[in-house]
């Protein structure tokens, strides 16, 4: 009995490792561009007034998977596209020895990209419009050191005339001048530029505003991409 609960106990004080790890990897990926001008466009945007909101920019799910996201807040980031951002990875089960699952960004370890869920994960389109600009970096990080800007990135203008960046790219899939639907697979998911793992980040903006991004639930349902 005191080995089963040995068991039980070391069983469970794992799960809990690997649950702070978690919410700690949230808050290295969140600053994972804390130098900012990680995707290299110098342009600040204006900062929020205190007694207004930003405007809420409602994209696609980046992903098909279960994912989550961790947003950078108000001041954090200065630049066009860094600011008002949001990181993004995909998040999958990993058994626990006491026969259960835990929700886990990464298995074993998490020392190689191959260990995260998000690696090479289809990123799907977070809105309709024309590819803008692509910048490929072909140099990738390894998880835990952070790389040198810019990041492989897709920019994406919608009807609104809003730009959306899509950043940490390992294959781009579109070119610039190409139309893209929502949900539509534009690349799959990388480590490179200012990034600590193996994640995406999205961040929008119009003129010298940063939009505030709010995903779309209801596309959640039946979220797939078109290869």
């Amino acid at each position: 009995m005191r080995g089963q609960k040995s068991a039980r106990g070391a069983g469970s004080l794992s799960a809990l490792r690997r649950w702070g790890a978690f919410f700690v990897l949230a808050l290295l990926i969140a600053g994972c561009g804390a130098t900012g001008g990680g995707l290299g466009l110098t342009n600040n945007v204006a900062p929020t007034p205190s007694d207004t909101l930003p405007p809420l920019l409602l994209i696609h799910p980046p992903f098909a998977e279960t994912y989550a996201c961790a947003e950078h807040w108000e001041g954090e980031h200065k630049k066009r596209g860094d600011a008002l951002g949001t990181d993004c990875f995909v998040i999958g089960q990993v058994p626990t020895p006491t026969g259960g699952v835990i929700l886990s960004p990464f298995k074993n370890r998490g020392f190689e990209n191959s260990d995260w869920f998000t690696y090479r994960a289809a990123i799907l389109a977070p809105v309709a419009g024309t590819v803008a600009r692509v910048v490929r970096r072909t140099e990738p990080n390894q998880p835990g050191i952070i790389g040198a800007a810019p990041a492989t990135y897709v920019e994406i203008v919608d009807r609104d005339g809003v730009h959306i960046v899509v950043a940490h790219i390992e294959a781009i899939t579109v070119a610039s001048g190409d139309e893209v639907t929502a949900g539509q697979v534009i690349g799959r998911v990388g480590n490179n530029g200012l990034s600590r793992a193996p994640h995406i980040h999205i961040g929008a903006w119009k003129g010298r505003t940063a939009y505030q991004l709010r995903h779309d639930q209801q596309a959640m349902l039946g979220g797939r991409g078109q290869d």
